[in-house]
């Protein structure tokens, strides 16, 4: 599996839980998971049923194999953690259409930057990914035009007043600056995979000082 090359100390490639059994707890977390999404507010229980859960199943069949429509699929999901909490709670979205938007633009990135890391892999199962078809210095290009517009994008709560002071701050200190060190200073032409795992470490620290 893709999993041998690219993540072989994972559970599976070791050996410690094989297919079958995999297969069997997997089927038994989803059907815990559509469970618990009708005690939920409808709102919450539409989001996960309709949207979250098919697009976790579409991802794994057919999207997964789509070059950048995958990164995107799985950077939205990783957002809507926000708005379907919300919606959850209070059976409506209106506080969290930002936190939404800056976790699924900057999880997208994440998911191109780990791409490269799995580019052997996806190869040997003809997954073709943006790396593997444009190459690592194309896909650090793409990594720094995305950072830059999120950079810009991330702004716009604090210039419209949405957020305060505190927020900018973190922002730039926590976030915005090590992006770009990462995708600007970190990662130059002639980069090895070994320098991107270091970024996509880096990006999973930013990620976590977002939330």
């Amino acid at each position: 599996s893709i999993d041998k090359i690219n993540k072989p100390k994972r559970i599976i490639p070791l050996g410690l839980l094989n297919k079958k059994h995999a297969f069997l707890l997997t089927s038994i977390l989803y059907a815990i998971g559509i469970w618990a999404c009708f005690l939920l507010c409808p709102l919450g229980k539409h989001i996960a049923l309709l949207i979250v859960f098919p697009l976790l199943i579409a991802y794994s069949l057919i999207l997964k194999h789509i070059q950048l429509i995958g990164n995107f699929i799985i950077g939205g999901i990783t957002g809507s953690v926000f708005i379907f909490s919300e919606a959850a709670l209070t059976n409506e979205i209106n506080k969290m259409w930002i936190p939404f938007c800056l976790a699924t633009c900057l999880s997208i990135i994440r998911e191109i930057c780990k791409d490269v890391e799995d580019v052997e892999g996806d190869l040997r199962c003809n997954i073709i990914t943006f790396p593997a078809r444009h190459g690592s210095y194309s896909t650090l290009l793409l990594l720094r035009i995305f950072s830059i517009c999120f950079c810009l994008f991330a702004l716009l709560p604090w210039l419209y007043d949405y957020y305060g002071m505190l927020y900018l701050v973190l922002l730039l200190f926590f976030i915005e600056l090590p992006l770009l060190y990462g995708v600007f200073v970190m990662i130059k032409k002639k980069s090895k995979i070994k320098e991107f795992i270091y970024l996509s470490t880096l990006l999973k620290g930013i990620t976590i000082m977002g939330i």
